[in-house]
């Protein structure tokens, strides 16, 4: 049989590969997963009725079964939000033929492929939830055949196996709901041998679930939580009081000061950069910390474009902050507002509003946090 068309999983030899992977990198961790699908094998008619012409038999008709489900079973480590390798074992199925020959006879024949393999899998993050990715990798594959025969057609040799390594590619989607439980949608291709000297594909499409277990992202530094010693003055009721990174605390109590740090964004886009979430990362524990505080999220934007674009720009910007809070931090709803202030507050003057690369640029494309005290 020629076969061609499947997918597959990842090789017990990332085991020894996996164990080294470094547990500091930001977004990095272990995971496993599980896919379930369709594989597809193209077997090859024209040589089975070959064989059967040199064996002395006509080939009448010959109906394939070439469509099964497959499995794979897998772990990986991340490194980054960019790289991954994964190893595991696949199934791809049991494909067979029934040729009817003359003289009156037939010739039943069956293979199974299963095996281990290993992967590396580039990723592109679109979102912070949505990644494509690509995997190309080894494959190490059990192949067992069987053959049967009726009337004049007579089967000396009713078994075969075989194991050979070969290659595997493949391409698909992923989406994280949450920090820890995610789906994708894959294609793969898998190079293989059967057990009587023949090489093709096995095609498979699966749709899974992974769980990651808790990342490893670099230890945020200590929260600057201080005690006031002087006798402070109370703010008053229903106040705003705007943040400063790390420059100037804000009472909320007597006896506590809370700091955050602002946010910064590149030129006309509202994507969190990988410095922002670890800045958002020690956010979360100071308000984890403050479960009655609530904070406006204000966005911000620089001189150029129109006032109304900057202002739709700068919510945006605010929009990813908070989705960030809740998705990852699972803060509440009910203690996040967001605001949109373009760039009719700046935090520095620019005198010359087309020049994006400007430092006074760089400071206006940003989200800071205002303590909003009840």
């Amino acid at each position: 049989m020629n076969l061609a068309k499947s997918s597959a999983a990842l090789s017990v030899l990332a085991l020894g590969v996996l164990a080294l992977a470094p547990a500091s990198a930001q977004n990095s961790g272990w995971y496993v997963g599980v896919n379930g699908g369709l594989s597809a094998a193209k077997i090859d008619d024209q040589r089975i009725a070959d064989d059967l012409l040199n064996s002395g038999f006509a080939t009448t008709a010959i109906k394939n079964d070439d469509r099964e489900p497959g499995f794979k079973l897998y772990g990986g480590y991340r490194f980054g939000r960019y790289f991954a390798v994964e190893g595991g074992y696949f199934n791809l199925g049991k494909f067979g033929f029934t040729a009817d020959t003359l003289p009156p006879g037939t010739l039943i024949g069956s293979g199974r492929f299963q095996g281990m393999n290993f992967d590396a899998v580039p990723m592109l993050p679109i979102t912070d939830a949505l990644f494509l990715f690509g995997r190309i990798g080894a494959n190490y594959a059990w192949a067992s055949d069987r053959f049967s025969g009726t009337g004049a057609v007579n089967v000396l040799d009713p078994s075969a196996s075989k194991s050979a390594t070969n290659y595997k590619y493949g391409f698909g989607v992923e989406y994280d709901f949450t920090r820890h439980f995610g789906a994708r949608l894959e294609a793969e291709r898998y190079r293989v041998d059967d057990a009587v000297g023949n090489r093709g594909e096995i095609d498979m499409v699966s749709l899974g679930v992974l769980y990651r277990f808790g990342g490893s992202a670099a230890p945020p530094p200590p929260v600057q939580v201080a005690t006031v010693m002087a006798s402070p003055e109370w703010v008053a009721p229903q106040t705003t009081v705007e943040l400063q990174p790390v420059v100037q605390p804000v009472l909320v109590r007597p006896d506590v000061v809370l700091v955050f740090e602002q946010l910064h964004f590149q030129f006309d886009r509202s994507t969190l950069t990988e410095e922002s979430r670890a800045i958002l990362k020690r956010s979360i524990l100071v308000l984890r910390s403050h479960p009655i505080t609530s904070v406006r999220l204000a966005g911000y934007a620089s001189a150029a474009g129109s006032e109304e674009y900057n202002r739709k720009l700068s919510e945006r910007r605010a929009k990813a902050v908070e989705d960030y809070l809740i998705r990852y931090g699972s803060i509440s709803p009910d203690r996040l507002a967001i605001i949109g202030y373009g760039d009719t507050k700046p935090e520095e003057y620019e005198a010359n509003p087309t020049d994006i690369d400007s430092d006074a640029a760089h400071a206006n494309m940003r989200v800071r946090f205002e303590v909003i005290v009840n």
